[in-house]
């Protein structure tokens, strides 16, 4: 009702005021603009109609929209004062000169007005009406130079506007994706012009690796999709996945499957084999000291055991892979929290030659960066061949409990044995409480 108000009866185009303008719904989902054949859902329209907003026409109180209809054949601007349609080069001119006619025109039908009324009071001619009629010819020609002084006042453009829907103040730009981000319910579906990136690392136990997300960095996950044989497993690392699979497992949906596992459907399949590290190149790191003689004979206990469950020890992610960034994935044996499905993602930043692993510090070297540098050093020396490691105990020997390089302050996931136990003495000792709680406790704290 507020825009029917607002709306003039010269042009639908010419609005009173600064009136919010909001999109006509033809039907579910469907949204047309007022002032042009636009048609889509409501976020797209809404931030279409911003654009008729940014090139409207200001002027004595009127907004005049850029019409697109059957008046002309070009885009144009309906004056607010005759109606006529002129292009946006000569508007604001047509405008200015329409309001100094209008304001003549009033300003004589007043005088006008008011001279009559003076004759049939005092039909007897007097000279005084002369005097009369110089002030108000004064006050005519003086009104036009303030109308002219006064649309000349040039505005500066807001940059940002408000949602319709949740009253936020965004800029222009953002609003279309703001709209659809945080008010639209329709979820895009995985096809083949839109999912996530992956690539398979091991063919017999279904592991992939699979985009994180579809926009920023394309860090990789580790997705589990085991269909095959008497046991099926279906497995993603996020945690924010692993629960909603839970909850639908427990609500009877079998069917679900999160982002990442549907991805999985238009994987590119590879006919490059994996690469044989080999340990010529582990002894030439050894005598160039980037490791040290227990980090090699660690290395080499996990190619070992990698050759004997015929898994790849270590392959590159190539889809997040660049050149600034490297992604390997490294076998790991042992379930942590770290490594979920068995692989660990660690990343080489090229630029600033540092190394990234989940199981520890920037600055801290372990069994899956050791890994790492002996397949980028044999695959890729070129990356190798200005910089040197900036790990701190390069030279250190890893505190060991077997000959893989596990050590036992490593915290397994789940749980188990006499971990399981010290964590539920823990739990007893410290976090238990007490049947009775302390007068402390149960009093009130002023603030």
């Amino acid at each position: 009702m507020a825009e029917q108000q607002a709306e003039t009866a010269i042009h639908p185009t010419v609005y009173k005021g600064d009136a919010l303008i909001t999109p006509l719904c033809e039907g579910a989902n469907k949204y047309k603009c007022k002032f042009c054949s636009k048609v889509g859902d409501y976020g797209h329209i809404a931030a279409h109609l911003q654009t008729h907003r940014r090139t409207a026409v200001k002027h004595g109180g009127f907004t005049m929209y850029r019409c697109n209809g059957v008046c002309c054949k070009s885009p144009h601007f309906h004056c607010c004062y005759c109606g006529e349609f002129r292009t946006q080069p000569t508007i604001r001119n047509h405008v200015q000169k329409c309001a100094v006619a209008a304001c003549s025109v009033g300003s004589l039908r007043q005088t006008a007005t008011v001279s009559s009324s003076a004759s049939t009071v005092a039909s007897s001619a007097y000279p005084v009406t002369s005097a009369a009629s110089q002030i108000a010819t004064a006050s005519v020609a003086s009104t036009p130079l303030q109308a002219i002084s006064r649309s000349k006042v040039v505005q500066s453009r807001a940059k940002r506007t408000t949602c319709p829907l949740c009253k936020t103040e965004l800029y222009m730009k953002n609003l279309k994706t703001h709209v659809d981000r945080r008010h639209s319910s329709s979820v895009p579906d995985i096809t083949s012009n839109r999912h996530l990136p992956s690539q398979c690392l091991d063919l017999k136990k279904g592991i992939f690796a699979v985009g994180r997300t579809f926009s920023g960095l394309r860090n990789p996950i580790h997705v589990q999709k085991f269909t095959w044989g008497n046991s099926h497993q279906v497995v993603c690392e996020l945690e924010n996945c692993k629960q909603a699979s839970d909850f639908s497992r427990r609500s009877n949906l079998l069917g679900f499957e999160c982002i990442h596992v549907r991805s999985l459907i238009y994987c590119p399949t590879s006919s490059k084999p994996d690469v044989t590290l080999k340990e010529e190149v582990l002894s030439d790191m050894v005598e160039k000291k980037w490791i040290s003689d227990n980090t090699k004979r660690m290395c080499l206990v996990r190619k070992e055991k990698a050759e004997s469950g015929n898994s790849p020890l270590s392959k590159v992610v190539t889809f997040c892979s660049g050149a600034s960034r490297v992604y390997v994935s490294v076998l790991e044996t042992y379930t942590s929290y770290y490594s979920r499905l068995g692989r660990v993602s660690v990343c080489y930043d090229i630029k600033r030659n540092a190394w990234q692993c989940p199981c520890s510090k920037p600055n801290n070297s372990c069994a899956h960066k050791s890994i790492a540098k002996w397949h980028l050093n044999q695959t890729r020396p070129e990356l190798f061949l200005k910089v040197r490691s900036t790990d701190n105990d390069v030279f250190e020997t890893f505190v060991e409990s077997d000959p893989e390089g596990h050590s036992t302050e490593d915290i397994l996931y789940p749980p188990e044995r006499a971990a399981l136990t010290s964590l539920v003495l823990y739990w007893l000792d410290h976090k238990k409480l007490p049947a009775v709680p302390s007068t402390d406790a149960c009093s009130p704290q002023n603030y």
